[in-house]
């Protein structure tokens, strides 16, 4: 539920904040001039979202952005995203705001993703990680330069989290680092009234500062690799 951060050009720092939501969705409902309705979205957001080429309000699929916001709905699947960590805080009031609403919709799963991306000084960071995962002896042998993405995922209570540390194709010193924490803990309430917007209050502020400390981590650890002769 991390989604790849392709939309814009590999050279510059960058991060994708996102919250998704799992579960069986109407994509009808999600309609600009519903968000207004809900006192959500401004009157002056609607007019932007509704003049926009991308606008999509179809039984199977919606999607619309207004404000540095990209929302989408699929049956299967509800996601809100932002580049602007300054405005994390809305993100997280819209979700909530939609499924304190929603609070019949059978949801599954919930994610909150941080995906960063930056540039570290080491001539190949794919060549780092290809050199990583060699040592570990797993008979992963082949002619050539290695390179390698690191996934890693451990579980807590209701939780599972999952961190994935990828070169970025075209541009050796960058790295991507996404982050994913999915909950379930709500598993068992399926088919029952519940307020997911308050499990998604309760986790995401201390999410958003955890995956950014270890974005820093990953970073400063490739840093200290600056020396490692491609």
């Amino acid at each position: 539920m991390a989604p790849p951060m392709a939309e814009k050009p590999a050279c510059t720092n960058r991060e994708l904040y996102s919250i998704v939501v799992a579960g069986a969705m109407n994509p009808r409902i999600h309609h600009p001039y519903w968000y207004r309705q809900i006192d959500v979205i401004t009157d002056q957001e609607v007019e932007e979202a509704v003049k926009r080429d991308d606008m999509v309000c179809l039984p199977p699929v919606a999607h619309f952005g207004f404000s540095g916001f990209e929302i989408s709905c699929q049956l299967g699947r509800w996601e809100i995203r932002t580049d602007d960590r300054s405005r994390t805080a809305r993100l997280l009031s819209i979700a909530a705001e939609v499924f304190k609403l929603l609070d019949h919709t059978p949801v599954s799963a919930a994610g909150i993703n941080v995906n960063a991306v930056r540039q570290v000084s080491v001539p190949s960071v794919a060549s780092i990680l290809g050199a990583a995962a060699g040592s570990l002896r797993l008979g992963l042998e082949g002619e050539g330069s290695a390179s390698a993405e690191v996934s890693m995922s451990w579980s807590v209570k209701g939780c599972r989290l999952t961190i994935w540390v990828v070169p970025v194709a075209d541009a050796p010193s960058f790295v991507e680092i996404r982050n994913n924490a999915q909950y379930h803990e709500f598993g068992e309430l399926l088919g029952t009234h519940f307020d997911l917007g308050a499990v998604l209050e309760r986790h995401f502020a201390d999410d958003v500062k955890a995956a950014l400390e270890q974005v820093d981590r990953v970073v400063e650890s490739l840093q200290q690799r600056r020396d490692h002769v491609v």
